[in-house]
């Protein structure tokens, strides 16, 4: 069942986490920063309606930026647990209990606890991806495409709750890193109502210099030559006045998409090979302008890749990722290049002097 309104989404909740007595908390493998700190709001929203025995689970760990918030916010009586690929132990504490998934549109990207989802009494689902099965699985669904990041809406059920809890600066803060992650300060998918939470927070407490200094890291060498493979790796193509960029990389993905836009490219594919998967995962990055010119990447691409290779898929207009049911990641970027062609109705022109995409040297 999907809520609209907030208000409509808590009392469920609330009806719900009153029948069980085990709560879970889950996000996406390897859990950025806006889920991260989805979850410490969720936590400390959940303990404001009374529940206990939660727990928070992250598949895989979470990035290296995400670990700071962990370490600054006391999330009192949570048990939190970083679930390696091989685990099993999580099926107990899944069974009969209150699943609450953050910030994943498909049920693929649990990776290790994607299993577990079918032992849960409820499953509810907080997210503001549109694309995915979770929310045909889930038994309450609070998404809005429209929002900033996951944290956003947290902030907005926190507000609704107003006047019956008193705040925590520090988790208020976490939430502003989480959007202001997810919206790259501001520049992408942010509203009205992303700025009057925003302020809301504010006057409930937060500074906006801690949430800005939760989000600098030092990035450790491994990230630093992920990233440089990666340029050096990557085909550039002209379509009309916009450069769109295809890389590969062995980890780090997300990162390496992040910095193609950040370096000039307006919409950048970035796959890597997943062997314990086998299967290769695509992350896909655009800007307002590519958006603007063409759509949504997800729309006009992703869903058209999926059809021809198979796999699964979540995100939006402008970010997301697939995993797709192929080994190789040159057959992943044979077909991308086939069918952005057909996607954008023109041809994609190298640059001078730069190799074409797919030839021997991937």
């Amino acid at each position: 069942m999907s809520y609209s309104s907030s208000r409509d989404f808590l009392k469920r909740l609330r009806e719900i986490i009153a029948k069980t007595n085990n709560i879970v908390i889950m996000t996406h493998a390897r859990g950025d920063v806006d889920a991260v700190a989805s979850s410490i709001g969720m936590t400390f929203m959940l303990k404001a309606l009374g529940a206990k025995n939660i727990t928070i689970l992250f598949p895989e760990g979470v990035t290296l930026e995400a670990r700071k918030l962990i370490s600054y916010v006391d999330i009192a009586d949570a048990n939190i647990l970083f679930v390696k690929k091989q685990d099993t132990c999580y099926s107990r504490m899944l069974t009969d209990s209150t699943c609450i998934v953050l910030d994943t549109a498909d049920s693929n990207q649990l990776r290790a606890v994607q299993d577990g989802i079918s032992l849960c009494r409820y499953v509810v689902v907080v997210d503001h991806h549109a694309h995915g099965d979770m929310a045909r699985r889930a038994n309450l669904v609070l998404i809005d495409k429209n929002s900033s990041s996951t944290s956003e809406l947290i902030l907005e059920l926190l507000r609704t709750l107003n006047g019956t809890l008193s705040y925590n600066s520090t988790v208020l803060e976490c939430l502003l890193a989480g959007v202001l992650s997810d919206s790259r300060r501001f520049l992408h998918n942010v509203s009205p109502r992303t700025f009057e939470l925003v302020s809301w927070a504010l006057t409930k407490g937060a500074k906006y210099s801690k949430a800005l200094e939760l989000l600098r890291t030092e990035v450790p060498p491994s990230a630093r030559i992920a990233k440089l493979k990666c340029l050096a790796r990557a085909c550039i193509m002209k379509i009309d006045t916009l450069y769109l960029c295809i890389s590969h990389v062995g980890a780090y993905e997300a990162d390496c998409a992040n910095s193609l836009i950040a370096l000039g490219c307006d919409a950048a594919f970035v796959f890597s090979e997943d062997k314990s998967a086998k299967a290769v995962r695509l992350v896909f990055r655009s800007n307002t302008e590519f958006l603007n010119k063409f759509g949504s990447v997800y729309e006009s691409v992703i869903r058209s890749i999926l059809k021809e290779l198979g796999g699964s898929a979540g995100g939006h207009e402008q970010a997301g990722g697939a995993l797709l049911k192929i080994r190789k990641v040159e057959e992943g970027v044979h077909v991308l290049i086939s069918v952005l062609k057909k996607a954008l109705g023109t041809e994609l022109v190298p640059l001078k002097e730069h190799r074409v995409c797919g030839d021997n040297t991937w």
